[in-house]
């Protein structure tokens, strides 16, 4: 009978053990199917939880500690991805809003845009080309306005000389109103009207001069006879 029962409860401890061993396994084989599970969802945190779980249950198995190290090295990975991720779209929103700017003549706008943009992505080409291409635009533009105000300026000058010339040679003060047409005909060559009372009035001071000349002459020869009687 000791024989016996002996027997039984060897039998039973065995039963016992494997029905331990059973669902440790179970336990072990759950918790790695949802660690896994979580590491392909990127749940970064279960599936830590899951596999320290794991390693807690078996201790000597090394595929939990090995995934560990696996869900590190993904984290990081995908948390790079996604601040790469958000760096693109962020440059991508920047030289969006440059280029509309840019095709609305907004300049200024346009290039804090694509300077923000070079700053996201210092190796990009494309801020520096537009930058590059606005800065021309803005010289050209300030070139022609540099143009129009030297336009205006030479514009309203001529009009104040031909104004005051007009009003000497109506006046009949011809050497000032001389003075001032040839100032307007170096303003502008190509004008007419300064260049005609120029020669008109250079002919009526040619004139003046012979005919004075001429008076002289005259008084010299009625001094002369005078002279001798």
């Amino acid at each position: 009978i000791a024989l016996i029962n002996k027997k039984k409860d060897e039998m039973a401890k065995k039963a016992e053990e494997e029905r331990k061993a059973k669902e440790l396994k179970e336990r072990y084989d759950a918790a790695i199917a949802a660690a896994d599970g979580a590491l392909d969802g990127e749940q970064w945190d279960a599936a830590v939880a899951k596999y320290t779980e794991a390693a807690a249950l078996k201790p000597a198995e090394k595929y939990p500690k090995d995934q560990l190290a696996v869900v590190a090295k993904r984290k990081v990975e995908a948390e790079e991805r996604k601040r790469q991720q958000e760096l693109q779209a962020r440059y991508d929103a920047a030289v969006e809003a440059g280029d509309a700017a840019f095709s609305e003549e907004d300049y200024a706008a346009a290039k804090a845009k694509y300077q923000e943009a070079g700053s996201l992505k210092p190796a990009e080409r494309y801020p520096k080309d537009r930058i590059a291409e606005l800065e021309a635009k803005l010289a050209e533009i300030a070139k022609r306005e540099e143009e129009e105000r030297k336009s205006r300026e030479r514009d309203a000058k001529y009009a104040e000389l031909i104004t005051r010339a007009d009003n000497a040679y109506d006046s009949g003060k011809l050497s000032p109103a001389l003075v001032d047409y040839k100032e307007a005909a170096a303003l502008k060559p190509d004008e007419g009207h300064p260049r005609a009372r120029i020669a008109d009035i250079e002919s009526k001071l040619d004139a003046a001069a012979r005919a004075k000349a001429e008076e002289e002459r005259m008084a010299r020869e009625k001094a002369d006879r005078d002279k001798l009687y």
